[in-house]
């Protein structure tokens, strides 16, 4: 009986991983800094975006397209 208990409790955790969370997930979309991510369970999906950057010019430095980050300095 003991070791029937066991096999049913491993079964159960091998069908939970293999199926992942039973979360309705609510997906917040990815941006350049972060992934997908469910906002009630916090899974992950996917990678971050990453900056699409335009190269700086005369007066502004390097700046993201997307998220108005900015690196380095104007050109001046």
């Amino acid at each position: 009986m003991k070791k029937k208990l066991i096999v049913l409790a491993m079964f159960l955790a091998l069908v939970l991983v293999l199926t992942g969370c039973a979360c309705e997930h609510e997906w917040v979309e990815a941006t350049c800094l972060t992934p997908k991510t469910c906002s009630k369970c916090q899974e992950v999906e996917g990678e971050a975006l990453g900056h699409t950057w335009v190269d700086a010019d005369c007066v502004t430095p390097k700046t993201c397209s997307v998220c108005a980050a900015t690196e380095g300095e104007a050109l001046g």
